[in-house]
């Protein structure tokens, strides 16, 4: 699929970034959550978390994308701030967020 594999790393996702924002789906938050990992995946977590922060009600996947991110580059303090986030934004932490919290080990 558009992100399954990043033959040419962070030059491809970012344009694939920029295509989302031109064809007007930047709102797009299944489009958003792949883009998330992928540049989790890559390394460029700051990147990931700017799109995170263009959705004001992000859905339980775009987060749970971003979770799981941060654990995989060891980002625990903003783990846990995200933890936060959810629980006062009413957000359902489903299983596949706790499962990501139960694999990583991280201090909070």
């Amino acid at each position: 699929w558009l992100l399954q594999e990043y033959p040419h790393g962070l030059l491809h996702a970012k344009s694939i970034h920029a295509q989302i924002i031109t064809n007007s789906v930047s709102k797009d938050q299944f489009l958003a959550t792949k883009l998330v990992k992928a540049y989790c995946d890559l390394g460029h977590v700051g990147n990931a978390r700017h799109v995170f922060d263009q959705f004001s009600q992000p859905k339980t996947i775009l987060c749970n994308a971003m979770v799981g991110g941060y654990l995989r580059n060891e980002w625990y303090s903003e783990t846990h701030e995200l933890f936060k986030i959810m629980g006062s934004c009413n957000l359902a932490i489903d299983s596949y967020t706790c499962n990501y919290a139960l694999r990583h080990p991280w201090d909070c």
